[in-house]
C-alpha cells in the first residue's frame, strides 16, 4: 500500500529481484533493481522517447548497431569511457520487443527487453576489423572489461490517456572487484536518472 501512495505521488519506488541472475561461474552473481514511476505523459510518447528521441549522447559512451533482426530487434554494442583508475566496461546485447506481453496484455504492456548476446565476443571482433566501431582502438578495447551480466527492460503500461507506469529493470554484473553496496548505489542512481530523464525529454517533446 505504501508504495502505492509513492507512486500516485509521482515518486520512485525502488524494488529489488527476490532471485539475481547467475553468471556463467558461481563467482558472478548479478543484481536485479527495479525503478517504479507513474509519469504523467501518453505512453506513446514515452515509448518513443524511450527508443531514440533523446538528442543528448554521453561523452562518456560509445556506441553501434551491428545487426538488425525482427522489426524492433536489433544487436547494439556499447562501450563505457569509466575515470581512471577503473577499467572502461563494454558489451554486446540483442535487444528486441516482448510482442507475445503485449498481445496477452491486450495492448496494455509494451516491454523493451536486452541481454548479452551469445555471439557478442566474436560480432565485436569483426564489427573491428570492418571499421564498424568509431573512436575506439584494438588496443582500448583490449583494456576493457566485458561485462559478464548484462540484461534489463523498459516496461511501460498504459495507466489512463496521459500517464504511463514506467518501470525500468537492469540485472547486470560490472565485473571486477566491485562491492555489491557499490554496484547497488550505483544501479539505483542511474535508474532514477534515466526515469528523470525520461520524464523531462517528454515534457521538451
Amino acid at each position: 500500500a505504501a508504495d502505492i501512495d509513492a507512486l500516485d505521488a509521482g515518486e520512485v519506488v525502488m524494488k529489488m529481484s527476490a532471485t539475481p541472475s547467475a553468471g556463467i561461474d558461481d563467482e558472478i552473481t548479478a543484481m536485479g533493481l527495479y525503478a517504479l514511476k507513474v509519469i504523467e505523459a501518453p505512453r506513446l510518447l514515452l515509448w518513443l522517447s524511450v527508443m531514440g528521441g533523446n538528442d543528448e549522447r554521453d561523452y562518456r559512451l560509445t556506441r553501434a548497431t551491428l545487426g538488425r533482426d525482427a522489426p524492433g530487434s536489433y544487436v547494439r554494442y556499447q562501450h563505457v569511457d569509466l575515470p581512471w583508475p577503473v577499467r572502461d566496461r563494454h558489451w554486446v546485447i540483442d535487444c528486441s520487443k516482448n510482442t507475445a506481453l503485449a498481445h496477452a496484455s491486450s495492448g496494455v504492456v509494451w516491454e523493451h527487453l536486452w541481454d548479452l548476446h551469445a555471439e557478442g565476443p566474436a560480432l565485436l571482433a569483426a564489427a573491428m576489423d570492418a571499421g564498424h566501431i568509431p573512436r575506439l582502438s584494438h588496443e582500448a578495447l583490449r583494456e576493457s572489461v566485458y561485462l559478464p551480466a548484462n540484461r534489463g527492460a523498459w516496461t511501460l503500461i498504459d495507466a489512463g490517456p496521459q500517464r504511463t507506469l514506467v518501470i525500468a529493470y537492469v540485472d547486470a554484473d560490472l565485473g571486477g572487484s566491485f562491492p555489491d553496496l557499490l554496484v547497488r548505489t550505483f544501479t539505483k542512481r542511474r535508474l532514477k536518472a534515466g526515469l528523470k530523464v525520461l520524464e523531462d525529454m517528454a515534457t521538451r517533446v
